[in-house]
């Protein structure tokens, strides 16, 4: 099965809205400093990893760190970001990091 069709497509503001949601319902209602950090595109590490990512938290004293974390894990099965279908945007593609085990110790392929 591809990784497209393992995933929704979701436009990137619906991709946070979903996130935020999943925080808000989540979160310790003590802590009100933190909040979901923005989904940005990233070329997938994978053929099945997802083709975005999120800011690290900052360490809360409530654990907000670890719902983001988990909130995005969740997530990341379920929903690709739409609009980069490019070759570049594609594992292996142009924009890809190389697979490091297939280079050599300089990191070259």
């Amino acid at each position: 099965m591809s990784r497209a069709a393992e995933r929704e497509g979701v436009p990137a503001a619906r991709l946070y809205a979903l996130l935020n949601e999943a925080f808000e319902r989540a979160r310790d209602p003590n802590c009100r400093r933190c909040a979901m950090p923005l989904p940005v595109f990233r070329v997938p590490p994978d053929p099945g990893g997802a083709n975005w990512h999120t800011g690290l938290p900052r360490r809360c004293p409530f654990g907000c760190d670890r719902v983001i974390g988990e909130v995005q894990a969740a997530l990341w099965e379920r929903y690709d970001m739409l609009g980069f279908d490019a070759p570049e945007a594609q594992p292996g593609g142009p924009g890809a990091f190389p697979d490091p085990a297939q280079t050599d110790s300089n990191g070259e392929a």
